[in-house]
């Protein structure tokens, strides 16, 4: 049924993933050394942002799934797109398999829909299923439904390449009727309900990103619906044409994975809400990152969305050191998790400012943050540079946990640093004045990250490289 050296070809596949994604894998394996999952998330957590079933809509129509509350769950979880090529692989295998090899892979494929969509199956393995209690969203389950579909769709284009057949013909046949017939839904639909940017008021743009930005916004449902259409009727129809040339048919299918996969980034969101509704949220703040006052945390300025759960990092995007209340994410660096854990050293925190000085490292110490004692000159992602004036303090802590790429510089010179109150990064200073820069310096990622490149290159070049005779592509 397959052909030979299928599976080991797959493997050879997953390897070669695998050593081009070099810089993730060492980068994840790397900080799981120094995290803690917490503990196990409530059933309601659980069962937030599932797959829906109505967003398998998006395993040939991705686009417009995006532009509607009707798939009720996380924007970005309801993608499910595989491509043309793996959908005919995974109909036609279905189509020839017999019941135990469905059942066989099919059981894997619906245990794993079941987790994602929620419901009461997912509270079932919630309850008695080991692990799963740690996994926060119901979506994360999806990139195992795609996995697998890519898997078994690939094994369908693998049999459909070794058999001169019809089928895939005749199916891509019945695909393009299907295609026309949702293209003149989306044209019918955008004429009735007047729910198309062709119908929205013309504006004055000052630039192509805010004609851009105005074309991700207005967009409708049906608008995408036609965009999306369009683009699968071009695709098949230029599939059929060349159906006997194998690497012409691959090319097409490979581009029209590309471009969909690219076509639906701007649409897909953040959590339940838009991006324009994110960014009506956020731009209260000026753009930039710009140096946070010296303040105690409970008197920051952070934002005040309307639905919290959908800012789960207030932080983050307050463009804030600190938070007035512990992130609802169930993964966070051990020593964080202690520090939060202490009732006391916590609300005392709270009362300081991201930078300070004091007297000791120890609760209810004495502390200052003044701004005549504390200029910060710039501050940014990974470096904060600024002068202190330390009259008669003994250390300095920023409220950064203390990951061990952080470097410290008094005067331009490399100092020892600690862990202070816990999980922060603190250094004994002397009085006087003195310019400091705390650095995030992640050497090892980066000479691996260079490396990756390197092969992602080298792996392109190889990719695009001519191929005849014995060393031919598709033989």
């Amino acid at each position: 049924m397959y052909k030979k050296n299928f599976w080991l070809y797959n493997l050879y596949f997953l390897l070669i993933s695998s050593i081009l994604s070099l810089v993730v894998i060492y980068s994840n394996i790397e900080v799981l050394n120094y995290i803690s999952r917490g503990t196990k998330v409530s059933l309601n957590e659980t069962l937030m942002t599932p797959t829906s079933f109505q967003s398998y809509l998006s395993i040939y129509h991705p686009l417009p799934v995006h532009k509607t509350n009707f798939f009720r769950t996380d924007i970005a979880m309801r993608n499910v797109y595989i491509g043309i090529a793996h959908l005919l692989g995974l109909i036609y295998i279905t189509k020839i398999s017999a019941r135990k090899t469905i059942l066989t892979f099919g059981l894997p494929l619906l245990f794993f829909i079941l987790l994602s969509a929620g419901s009461y199956f997912k509270v079932f393995a919630w309850k008695f299923l080991p692990f799963l209690g740690f996994v926060r969203l119901n979506g994360e389950f999806t990139y195992f439904v795609v996995l697998l579909s890519l898997l078994y769709g690939s094994a369908g284009i693998n049999i459909l390449l070794q058999k001169k057949i019809n089928w895939p013909s005749r199916a891509s046949f019945h695909l393009l009727i299907f295609t026309f017939a949702t293209a003149a839904l989306a044209i019918v639909l955008l004429l009735i309900t007047k729910a198309s940017i062709l119908f929205s008021s013309s504006s004055n743009f000052s630039s192509l990103k805010e004609v851009i930005k105005s074309l991700i916004d207005n967009t409708s449902i049906w608008d995408l619906l036609l965009v999306q259409s369009t683009i699968q009727i071009v695709t098949i129809w230029f599939f059929r044409k060349h159906i006997d040339r194998k690497s012409i048919t691959g090319f097409l299918l490979c581009i029209n994975l590309i471009l969909i996969t690219w076509l639906t980034l701007p649409f897909t969101g953040l959590g339940m809400m838009s991006k324009k509704e994110v960014q009506a949220v956020i731009e209260r703040f000026p753009k930039g990152i710009q140096p946070q006052k010296l303040v105690s945390i409970n008197n920051a300025d952070y934002i005040t969305p309307p639905d919290e759960t959908q800012f789960l990092l207030i932080a983050s995007y307050s463009k804030k050191i600190g938070s007035k209340l512990p992130d609802q994410y169930p993964v966070q660096l051990r020593n964080n998790d202690a520090f939060i854990g202490d009732k006391d050293l916590y609300k005392f925190i709270k009362n300081q400012s991201y930078l300070f000085l004091s007297d000791d490292t120890t609760v209810n110490t004495r502390t200052n943050f003044d701004s005549s004692n504390i200029q910060v000159k710039r501050a940014g992602p990974g470096l904060i540079k600024c002068t202190v004036i330390n009259n008669d303090f003994k250390w300095l802590t920023l409220l950064q946990n203390n990951y061990k790429y952080w470097e410290v510089r008094v005067d331009g010179k490399l100092v020892n640093h600690y862990t202070g109150f816990k999980t922060f990064i603190s250094i004994s200073l002397e009085k006087g004045t003195h310019e400091i820069e705390f650095r995030f310096n992640a050497g090892p990622i980066k000479k691996i990250a260079w490396i990756n490149i390197f092969l992602l290159l080298a792996a392109i070049s190889f990719a695009i490289y001519p191929r005849t005779g014995k060393r031919k592509l598709f033989k």
